[in-house]
């Protein structure tokens, strides 16, 4: 049981990470589709 909590909060770290990766790179093109127009 310890061992599925332990995996649940590893998953739950890693769509962290990855949402706020993915949320600095959306901000990046976001940022460059301004400085296109």
């Amino acid at each position: 049981m310890s061992q599925t909590t332990g995996h649940t909060k590893v998953l739950a770290t890693v769509g962290q990470v990855r949402a706020r990766k993915g949320l600095k790179s959306s901000h990046a093109a976001t940022v460059a589709a301004h400085g296109a127009t």
